[in-house]
């Protein structure tokens, strides 16, 4: 009787732990503190050509002059549900709800692969006519790697955009749908000494181009978990060439 107690006893402690792993941090940008949205990664005011604030329950990032200008909110770490301390976002899954009203190539979305080290990191995004498109930060140079559209995609309204980590590769889907597929390290960085990477892969939420971006929640979940819903796998990978120009810090 004492040997089948301990079992129920550890299943039971296992299934609560499992439920605690698996649990995701929610913001919904409503609070009255803005320094403790996205576990104070929101900083509201202007910053070159961007004005980043928060109303209306949501998270507003707007460029009205700079086409080739991309912005990101970096989440480093966030304290899930059950947990007593910030945890890493080391390889999460993010989920954003984004509406975007600007230009065509303008659009909001995730940030993915973020390598806090080098500044690397991987942005998809939607635009406001029913566009997608992935830009890639590898050893300073910015440029677009992948774009097309899906009917996934809803023009002129609200879209789930997220992205998770599959091996090492990044797996980016809009409302619940897999669109597109990376490598989670460009061609340049692959080449180096240092990959496989042995630093943090962290997410964020991030815009580009001339336009008005609202970010009306953002979902946050371990990679462990299976907290938010998962995409159908159908997209196939995107292969990149090694750059071959001077790096430069202008999306391409």
């Amino acid at each position: 009787m004492k040997r089948a107690s301990l079992v129920s006893a550890l299943i039971l402690s296992l299934m609560s732990s499992a439920s605690v792993q698996a649990a995701e941090y929610v913001e919904s940008f409503d609070g009255p503190l803005t320094s403790i949205m996205l576990n104070g990664a929101v900083t509201t005011g202007t910053n070159g050509a961007w004005t980043t604030d928060v109303r209306d329950g949501a998270l507003v990032l707007s460029n009205p002059e700079a086409a080739s200008a991309l912005r990101y909110v970096a989440v480093e770490n966030v304290v899930y549900p059950g947990s007593t301390a910030p945890v890493s976002t080391n390889n999460a899954t993010i989920e954003a709800t984004v509406r975007t009203k600007g230009e065509e190539r303008a659009g909001a979305g995730v940030l993915a692969g973020l390598d806090p080290r080098t500044g690397n990191y991987v942005f998809f995004a939607v635009s406001g006519g029913g566009a997608y498109f992935a830009s890639r930060k590898d050893q300073n140079r910015v440029k677009i790697i992948a774009a097309g559209t899906s009917a996934a995609i809803k023009p002129g309204a609200a879209n789930k955009v997220s992205a998770s980590t599959r091996g090492r590769t990044l797996v980016f889907s809009v409302n619940g749908t897999e669109v597109l597929q990376v490598p989670e390290a460009g061609p340049a960085e692959q080449a180096g000494r240092s990959y496989p990477p042995q630093g943090q892969r962290l997410v964020g939420l991030a815009a580009f181009g001339r336009g008005t971006f609202w970010f009306e929640e953002a979902r946050i979940a371990p990679p462990f978990s299976n907290g938010l819903a998962g995409p159908q796998p159908a997209a196939p990978v995107i292969e990149e060439r090694r750059p071959n120009s001077t790096p430069t810090d202008k999306v391409e």
